[in-house]
């Protein structure tokens, strides 16, 4: 996988602990990039509203056209699990797999040092596991 560039749009509120960081990654159609970008950005109008929601920041991949990953953070997963059941996500979903997306998104959540297990093992779901 190439590099991901350091220019980030970012959204949330700064300072105070976090507890779960989510790693999306998603493949855009040719020719569909804009429209994914200012997709996003109606996504952040949503994401300062929701209790819980820290930052999110997208990154494109500098070396694949289309490949994006959004980092976002959240107080608790739990917060992050209200915002997967409700209707603002369903509806972005909706519109990317029908509209933008190359293939299905791959998510990964990480928790911070202090969340994790014994062992340093943090929890996550998605396709691919974190290191």
């Amino acid at each position: 996988m190439g590099q991901f560039s350091s220019g980030a749009i970012f959204c949330g509120r700064l300072g105070g602990d976090t507890m779960t960081t989510i790693g999306m990654q998603y493949e855009v159609k040719p020719g569909k990039e804009e429209e994914f970008e200012k997709g996003f950005l109606a996504v952040l109008e949503v994401l300062r509203t929701l209790p819980g929601h820290i930052e999110s920041n997208l990154y494109e991949d500098v070396a694949v056209v289309g490949s994006y990953i959004i980092l976002s953070r959240w107080a608790s997963r739990e917060d992050y699990a209200a915002f997967l059941r409700s209707d603002a996500f369903k509806s972005a979903v909706a519109w990317g797999k029908a509209e933008i997306l190359r293939s299905r998104p791959k998510h990964r959540v990480y928790q911070d040092d202090e969340q994790q297990g014994p062992g340093g093992a943090a929890g996550h779901t998605g396709h691919a596991t974190p290191r």
